[in-house]
């Protein structure tokens, strides 16, 4: 099932447009590396065919109160920079700081582990990406990753934790790994 754009949902719905378009072999129309052939060229037609095939694509997973921000945009490269712009509202260090208060926040709260274990790590994955597009903000330190997951010690690179869960049982997860075992 495709993301659908929903305008707070931005980095989600980029992500999963950006590995259905690599996937097609189609994202150099994205980053301009394949670009329009001169006018009466043999390929222009073909050219033209993919780029509003891309369009309908990108558009088709818009929200459709949102698709009239853009619906006049003929381009794939044109329409994906003006989503960016509209939609794209990291502001760097202080949201890197927020989503690390939210790990450390993060409680069970009556969700199922399973539900639980989604959210840390959609808020885990969402900070190792954005700490990726600031060179100068710093990932978190081991002694920093052990207190967001609630860790008590670790051994064989893994980390035994209880976390936010309300349970006693330990739960481990491993760094390297995103499963977890109960």
């Amino acid at each position: 099932m495709q993301v659908q754009l929903r305008g707070e949902n931005y980095k989600e719905w980029a992500r999963a447009m950006k590995i259905s378009i690599w996937a097609r072999r189609k994202w150099g129309f994205i980053d301009g590396t394949l670009t329009q052939p001169e006018q009466g060229a043999s390929d222009l037609e073909d050219w033209w065919t993919v780029q509003s095939m891309i369009v309908s694509w990108i558009l088709n997973t818009i929200k459709p109160s949102l698709r009239s921000i853009v619906a006049y945009v003929d381009n794939a490269r044109t329409l994906w920079e003006d989503i960016k712009k509209q939609f794209f509202t990291v502001n760097g260090p202080p949201q890197i700081q927020q989503l690390k208060s939210d790990l450390t926040t993060c409680k069970q709260e009556g969700m199922a582990m399973t539900a639980y274990y989604e959210k840390l790590k959609v808020l885990w994955d969402e900070l190792v990406y954005s700490t990726s597009k600031f060179p100068n903000a710093r990932m978190v330190d081991d002694r920093t990753s052990r207190v967001l997951i609630g860790a008590g010690e670790r051994k064989d690179g893994l980390y035994w934790y209880r976390g936010g869960t309300q349970d006693s049982s330990l739960s481990c997860k491993n760094r390297e790994s995103t499963s977890t075992l109960a």
